[in-house]
C-alpha cells in the first residue's frame, strides 16, 4: 500500500453508553448505542 496516495476520507468521534470512545466514517449510520462526540 502506498501512503503518499490522497484520500478523502471523513471521521467523526462518537461514543457509548460505557463512554468509550472510537472513531466512525461519517459517511455511515452510527450504530445504535453509540452518538457523535466532537471532531476527529
Amino acid at each position: 500500500m502506498d501512503n503518499l496516495e490522497p484520500h478523502d476520507d471523513l471521521w467523526i468521534a462518537v461514543i457509548d453508553t460505557e463512554r468509550r470512545y472510537s472513531v466512525w466514517p461519517q459517511d455511515k449510520r452510527i450504530p445504535l448505542g453509540w452518538e457523535p462526540a466532537g471532531f476527529a
